[in-house]
């Protein structure tokens, strides 16, 4: 786990997304004497310490805490709230007061402390994989597809959207092997976990047996891939698999669902990449969908991107850690009430 200190390609994109001058630091406006500094931690989630200036703290919390739209809506029809949680928050305070944030909304993070004129300095603390994975290619990509996945791959984390029979799996794994990065693809049913072992084979040619399996009774950790239910992973995640270096959501129209996200905030691998075909339902009642620009994943990387319908579109998207599903419980301190955020 180290500091970034040399110029990074992530880094250099980033801040060129930005308008912000590239280096080692990338800082969020001209140092001076006077000119507070905060040190953001990228690892599973984004860390802002205790130290940051106390308005653009305050700004934070302001920020990740959301109406809850399921509350807006029986209080509209004159239904019970009472098993509903007016706010959704999305941020922890952590015991030393710093504040844990999803790593999905890294870049609004940064243009939040450069609004403040808060210089920024990156410490990385993502992980790749101990050893490079080979893996062979069996298919043959069509040329939208081939556009979503080149345009992944010039990214840490991102969501590549497309219609049903589109190919997500597909593209999905050919994101995998060309990583060159152990492996954990996340996923929600057995049905779709066995599928991918299916078409594990047909796209990466792994036998059953290589692909390794945590759930529907069984934990066997792949040398290179391992499917596993997040059901499973909920209940204690095995230590060979934490130091994975890509990690696939699919369907990941589920994922800020409590229960996925409290996984997910255990896994600092350096990349991340979400599969569905319906980003934008019901969730983007409490985040509404980004104008061109709009960066929520940036910090050290790029731009996620969405593999549109059926050409590729270069949007920015927010993360599956920033959106939450309507009426679902956050993790993070979940109150009842407006937070004060003094």
């Amino acid at each position: 786990m180290t500091t970034t200190t040399a110029p990074d390609p992530f880094v250099t994109e980033a801040a060129r997304v930005l308008r912000a001058a590239p280096g080692a630091t990338w800082p969020a406006t001209a140092a001076t004497a006077t000119t507070p500094t905060v040190r953001l931690t990228v690892g599973a989630r984004l860390i802002v310490p205790a130290d940051a200036p106390p308005a653009l703290m305050r700004a934070l919390r302001d920020k990740f805490t959301l109406r809850n739209p399921a509350y807006e809506e029986a209080e509209r029809y004159d239904r019970s709230t009472a098993d509903l949680d007016e706010w959704l928050i999305y941020y922890e305070t952590l015991r030393d007061g710093s504040l844990a944030l999803p790593r999905g909304a890294t870049q609004l993070v940064y243009g939040m402390c450069e609004a403040h004129g808060v210089r920024v300095v990156w410490d990385d603390r993502t992980r790749l994989a101990p050893v490079a994975t080979p893996f062979s290619e069996r298919v043959t990509l069509s040329a939208a597809q081939t556009r979503a996945v080149d345009t992944a791959l010039g990214r840490r984390y991102g969501v590549i959207e497309a219609p049903p029979g589109a190919g997500k799996t597909i593209m999905g794994l050919t994101v995998v092997a060309r990583r060159g990065q152990r492996t954990l693809w996340l996923t929600h049913t057995k049905e779709l976990a066995y599928q991918l072992i299916d078409r594990a084979g047909m796209v990466l040619g792994l036998t059953s047996d290589e692909v390794g399996l945590v759930g529907d009774g069984a934990c066997r950790i792949g040398d290179r891939l391992t499917v596993a239910l997040v059901q499973s992973l909920a209940r204690g995640i095995p230590s060979a698999l934490l130091d994975v270096g890509h990690v696939v959501v699919d369907e990941c129209h589920h994922a800020p669902a409590e229960q996925m996200a409290a996984v997910m905030s255990q896994f600092p691998a350096r990349f991340l990449t979400g599969l569905t075909a319906t980003w934008f339902g019901r969730c983007n009642r409490v985040l509404p969908r980004p104008n061109p620009g709009d960066d929520l994943e940036g910090g050290p990387g790029r731009p996620p991107h969405h593999a549109g319908r059926p050409e590729a579109r270069h949007e920015p998207a927010p993360g599956w850690r920033f959106v939450h599903q309507v009426g679902e419980r956050p993790s993070g301190d979940a109150r009842a009430s407006r937070p004060d955020r003094r």
